[in-house]
Parts: C-alpha cells; sequence; structure tokens
C-alpha cells in the first residue's frame, strides 16, 4: 500500500509497504508419542480440534475428521473396522474394537486417506522382528533409540474441508528377546581333501541385530571327520572375532562376537573332509549360539533347532538346542591326491616344507664338501697327513705305557733309535724325518709312519735280546763257631 497527504500528493508505487494477513482456522492436530512391543499391533487414537481461545487449548467437534498425510516410515498404518460378522458399529457412545490387519485383509493407508472411525482410531502394525528401543531401556526416547525412528504425519479437517497444520505421531517398538536362526540347506557333498565352501543360501542371524555379543561354539562330529575353515576376511580381524579355544581353522572352534560377524564368518566359510586312507566319512556340523539374554537353548528347541549332546559337540556336559549341517564325504578323485598338500591346514603345510628345507640344506652342504675336495685336493692331503701325525703319536704314547721304564737307551720308556736332535735332520726338527717332497703328502706320512714303525721294531728287538740283571743272591748264614 501507499501514502498520500491532504493535497493528494501520494508515494510512488515502488515505495509502497506489504502486508500479510493470516487466517486461522482454528483448527489444531496434536503430537503424540506411543510405545508398543515388538511384533503386536497399536491402536493410535488421533488428537485434536478446534482452539478454544489464547490458551491454546482444543476441543473436538462432531463435524471434524482426521487425514493422513504422510505414512509411517516402517510399518503401516490400517483402518480400525469392526470384526467380520461383528454386531456393534464403529462410533455412538460404547466403541467397537478393531479387526487386526491379518485376520481382515485390510490395505494400508496411504498419503491423503481420510480415517474412517470417528474417534480417529487407527492401527499400526511394525514390520516382522522391527525394533528401535532397545529391552533395557526403561524409558523410549531418541536418546537410547536403535536404529530408524518410525513415525506418521496427520491433520484435522473440518466439514467445509479446513485443514489444519500437520502434527507428527510418533511410534517406539520395544525389542522383545528372539532366537537366533539358520536359514537355508541343511546338507552338501564334499570331496575328501577337497576345500568346499557351505552350501549357498545359507543364512544366520539375530532379530535383535548387534544388541550384545554371540557365544559361538562350531564342532565337527566324525572322527575322521574334517575342519571347519571360516571367512579368512572376518576371522584374522581381531576386532570382529575374539577366540576362546582354536584359531578358526580346526575341528573345534568357539569364539565370541557380534551377530553380523559370526554370521557372515560362518556362512563365508568352507569345509574340508580329510577321510582315512583314501575313505571318505560322513560328518555333521554342530553350530550351537547362547547371547546374554538366552543363554544357552534348552530342550524342548524351537523351530529349526536340534538337540545336541555330548556325542555331537566336544565338552559339551548337558543337551543344549543348537544347528546341525550334514556333510556327505565323496572318495577323493585322482587329481586331489595331486593337490591334497595344497589344501592341508597352514601348520601341516609349515611342517612339511620346514622339512623339505632341512633335507635340501643338508644335501647342499654335503655337494659344498665334495666340490670342496675337488677343487681342493692340496687341503685334503694335507688334512690327511695331520691325521697320520696325530695317530703315530696316540700309538707312541702308548707304547711307552707298555715297555718298561728299564728298556731303552734314553731312559725315558720307550726305546731310542740313537738319533739325537739334529742327527739326520733334514728339515731341522731333531726327529730323523726328511722334508716331504714335492710329491703327495698322503705318501710321505705313510713313509715316514713305516720307518718309524721299523724303528720301534729294531729297538723292541734290541732291548728284549739283552741279558737280564743276574737275580739278588740269597744271604749267606754267618759263620759260627760252634765251639766257641
Amino acid at each position: 500500500f501507499g501514502a498520500c497527504d491532504e493535497e493528494g500528493e501520494c508515494s510512488k508505487e515502488e515505495d509502497g509497504a506489504e502486508v500479510t494477513v493470516k487466517i486461522k482456522n482454528g483448527l489444531q492436530a496434536d503430537p503424540i508419542s506411543s510405545t508398543i512391543a515388538e511384533d503386536t499391533a497399536l491402536l493410535v487414537t488421533l488428537t485434536g480440534g478446534r482452539t478454544t481461545g489464547e490458551g491454546g487449548g482444543t476441543e473436538a467437534a462432531p463435524d471434524l475428521s482426521f487425514a493422513v498425510v504422510t505414512p509411517p516410515t516402517s510399518g503401516a498404518l490400517y483402518q480400525c473396522v469392526p470384526p467380520q460378522g461383528g454386531s456393534t458399529p464403529c462410533g455412538g457412545t460404547k466403541a467397537c474394537p478393531c479387526c487386526m490387519p491379518d485376520d481382515c485383509g485390510l490395505t494400508p493407508l496411504a498419503a491423503a486417506d481420510a480415517v474412517e472411525d470417528a474417534t480417529g482410531r487407527v492401527l499400526y502394525k511394525p514390520d516382522d522382528d522391527f525394533f528401535n528401543c532397545p529391552t533395557k531401556a526403561k524409558e523410549c526416547s531418541a536418546a537410547v533409540a536403535v536404529g530408524e525412528s518410525v513415525s506418521f504425519v496427520y491433520e484435522v479437517r473440518d466439514a467445509d474441508s479446513r485443514r489444519s497444520p500437520p502434527a507428527t505421531a510418533e511410534v517406539w517398538v520395544k525389542n522383545e528377546p528372539d532366537y537366533p536362526y539358520l536359514r537355508g540347506p541343511r546338507e552338501f557333498d564334499a570331496e575328501v581333501f577337497q576345500e568346499v565352501r557351505l552350501p549357498a543360501g545359507l543364512e544366520i542371524g539375530d532379530p535383535d541385530k548387534d544388541l550384545e555379543k554371540w557365544g559361538v561354539t562350531i564342532s565337527t562330529g566324525a572322527e575322521y571327520g574334517g575342519f571347519v575353515y571360516l571367512n579368512d576376511k572376518i576371522r584374522a580381524d581381531p576386532e570382529k572375532l575374539k577366540y576362546i579355544m582354536g584359531d578358526g581353522r580346526s575341528k573345534f572352534t568357539s569364539f565370541t562376537a557380534y551377530p553380523s560377524a559370526a554370521g557372515g564368518a560362518i556362512v563365508g566359510a568352507k569345509y574340508m573332509s580329510l577321510g582315512k586312507d583314501a575313505e571318505a566319512y560322513n560328518d555333521t556340523i554342530s553350530i550351537i549360539v547362547q547371547d546374554p539374554t538366552t543363554k544357552y537353548i534348552l530342550p524342548p528347541c524351537p523351530d529349526g533347532f536340534v538337540t545336541l549332546t555330548k556325542d555331537d559337540v566336544v565338552g559339551l556336559d548337558t543337551s543344549v538346542c543348537g544347528w546341525q549341517i550334514h556333510v556327505n564325504s565323496l572318495p577323493p578323485s585322482e587329481s586331489q591326491f595331486v593337490d591334497a598338500a595344497a589344501n592341508l591346514p597352514i601348520s601341516s603345510l609349515i611342517a612339511t616344507w620346514s622339512l623339505i628345507g632341512a633335507v635340501l640344506l643338508w644335501f647342499g652342504w654335503q655337494l659344498y664338501g665334495w666340490l670342496w675336495n675337488v677343487c681342493n685336493p692340496e687341503d685334503v692331503e694335507t688334512r690327511a697327513a695331520e691325521r697320520y701325525e696325530v695317530l703315530v703319536q696316540k700309538r707312541e704314547a702308548k707304547m711307552r705305557g707298555s715297555i718298561s721304564p728299564d728298556v731303552g737307551m734314553g731312559g725315558g720308556g720307550l726305546p731310542t733309535t740313537g738319533k739325537q736332535e739334529g742327527d739326520g735332520d733334514v728339515d731341522g726338527g731333531g726327529d730323523g724325518d726328511v722334508v716331504a717332497p714335492m710329491g703327495s703328502l698322503r705318501s710321505w706320512a705313510k713313509s715316514n709312519y713305516a720307518r718309524r714303525q721299523s724303528e720301534r721294531e729294531a729297538a723292541l728287538v734290541s732291548a728284549l735280546a739283552r741279558p737280564s740283571r743276574p737275580p739278588p743272591k740269597a744271604p749267606q748264614p754267618a759263620n759260627v763257631d760252634l765251639e766257641g
């Protein structure tokens, strides 16, 4: 708008001002919040009306109704209609019961659909196993929410099609403890010494999601059964699996993990049947799951579980409920014998290659020694001569201990040859040896040994040919003068 003075002068159009007028129709929808248990239908009563004054209060009126603006993000809304065959109509002074969606085959409400119940009642049914509030929460709120929040938006309408601002209805679904599940095939074939993935389509999980960790035990049954190799990507991650017994590549493994990690480790696992003497043995993989809420699942077992005993799982002291996957072991094909070593557990492979390495090292050392002897004959002959000299010295020492100290010319216990230091020596060694010729050292050592042996024999013969000392005379009795 513009302004003019008494003389008719008005402001320019571009200098005009705007005025915004809000017309309130007095309709108002109330925000609401509801809590239900998992897998339970909720009867929600929508509220709202006309405002009564400055205080902001509302009051219902017979010409008012409700409509859905935005359907829920999870689950579905349904009309509240009486059960089929019911005699009491909806509305009036007595509210009628509502037929459950599964019983009446109802169609979910969509955006802009009007609520037919006069009192504003609708049914909310969450998806199977859905929850967004943990079991242990005292009060459900955004602070303790798990996963996605659930809400839908509605409004109030009057007979003249006037509509209120939208309001939000919040729904909290509180978790109820559920049993874990194993879905898919429970039997498969496996050739001996061949790694085989667990059957396709296998699914393991927990409707309670990853709220708490599982305790998992996996065991094979047959004495000559096989090994279960957990998914390598998850098995080696200490942040995902914490082992209690085993290492995820054995006949028996026990660990703790969140359900998503445990399920991934098992579903992506492999199995190898070992058999005995090329004979296949059927096997059974037993799996036990326990969590802080359900602990062990005890008989009678729920659907999908079987009773396991100590004959099925090592160390089990009571009967529990678990899962079993049966293995039909097949004899190995000829080609598998060639590849059997490649499929053995890592510890066996390490031991085998360590032994092979040790044997190769020993053969390499022997070959090195032989090549050295061939390429260095002088060194070999030198060592041979040294060994001969050591043998001679030992024999001489032994002979010194066996001949009488009186024998010999030198008084030292061993007959000498009469040679003194320097006599006849060519090498100045004082022992009568001659310098080794330029030929073979082995021949030189043998020659010296023969010469010394001859000298010792000659000395021994000379010593034995000497006359022995006369025996001492017997003492003569002294002359006794008998007459005296």
